[in-house]
């Protein structure tokens, strides 16, 4: 997945991260995400997209998925 650029390498100098210990909004977000895509691998929930990497805008709260390479 890096070599396809779906991620940032490196912090930028002006990341809120480096300034605010957490995002209690985001963290909590993060966590739903994960409870949701994990029953979907285990088949509690329909995956119809099989997506391997997610990416979640906050600027337009959209989620924007890379399938999964076979």
């Amino acid at each position: 997945m890096i070599d396809m650029g779906l991620a940032e390498l490196a912090d930028r100098p002006d990341d809120e991260y480096r300034v605010t210990v957490q995002i209690a909004e985001l963290n909590a977000l993060n966590a739903c995400l994960a409870v949701l895509r994990y029953k979907q691998i285990k088949g509690f929930y329909l995956d119809e997209n099989d997506f391997g990497h997610m990416l979640f805008k906050v600027n337009d709260i959209k989620i924007l998925g890379e399938e999964r390479l076979r």
